[in-house]
């Protein structure tokens, strides 16, 4: 009997990824004492990251839920975090290490602009952890969102500055002019209202279509999954951030499916997309 692993390795891969971490869910509540010390997101993770480590290990390859209301609310506070936190951490990330660069402690020469690329890599944090707590302590709503939208929106961030620094690297330091930072500045929002557009796009045509699945109520679940999945993917084909598109479609959806989909359909999407 031969096996089609590299056929199957990825859809298989990533499910039992989730099935896992399924079990592990189940495990850490029902065994109480590890409950209680610890949030579920902490240990989830560290099952993650043992998962993480076999599959590595044996070559395999890399393989939402919004509370919309407050997010809307609250929204240019949350994206006011996202962008200027994170750009400060880019910022402090870069300069210190090229500060660092100059005492010579790096056995090789480092550009400034090669360090303020590995800054935007590393420079967005995702407090997992903190939310789950927030949740357990029901703290203000205005102090869980702005946690949480920052969370969310500093990805996007991070990824538009990095594609801006990384056309800033091969142009070279010495070659960039004024008209330069002009248009990174320009491509920068170019890039980040461009896949908030596609995903509100795709957000509202998904919100259509499920106006009219009464008759066909099946269809609900798999428009309303694989259409900010495409948000996504339509984003990433234009050059424009996928990760602000996925977010704003699956934002911009939820108040349309409330009134779009039977009550089961939607408790059952909330759950899994929880």
């Amino acid at each position: 009997m031969t096996t089609n692993w590299e056929e199957v390795k990825v859809p298989l891969t990533i499910s039992i990824w989730i099935f896992i971490a399924c079990l592990g869910k189940i495990a850490f509540n029902y065994y109480k004492p590890v409950a209680e010390m610890f949030p579920d997101s902490a240990l989830l993770i560290l099952v993650g990251l043992v998962i993480g480590i076999f599959l590595n290990a044996v070559n395999a390859d890399r393989s939402y839920n919004m509370p919309a209301r407050q997010f809307f609310d609250n929204v240019g506070a949350c994206v006011a975090f996202a962008l200027f936190n994170t750009g400060f951490n880019i910022a402090a990330i870069g300069i210190s290490l090229w500060a660092i660069s100059l005492t010579g402690i790096f056995s090789v020469e480092v550009k400034f602009l090669d360090l303020m690329l590995f800054g935007s890599i590393i420079a967005d944090v995702d407090p997992v952890a903190v939310i789950v707590i927030f949740e357990d302590m029901h703290v203000h709503d205005l102090l869980y969102i702005s946690v949480f939208g920052e969370s969310v929106l500093n990805d996007g961030i991070s990824v538009v500055i990095y594609n801006m620094l990384q056309v800033f690297v091969e142009i070279g330091g010495s070659n960039i002019i004024a008209r330069d930072y002009i248009f990174g500045l320009i491509s920068f929002f170019t890039i980040a209202l461009g896949g908030i557009a596609v995903g509100l796009l795709l957000a509202y045509l998904c919100a259509f279509l499920t106006k009219y699945t009464k008759n066909v109520p099946i269809l609900n679940p798999v428009m309303v999954f694989l259409l900010p999945f495409c948000a996504y993917w339509v984003a990433e084909l234009l050059g424009f951030s996928s990760i602000l598109a996925i977010v704003f479609c699956g934002v911009t959806l939820r108040p349309y499916i409330r009134d779009n989909v039977t009550k089961d359909a939607f408790k059952a999407i909330h759950h899994f997309t929880k």
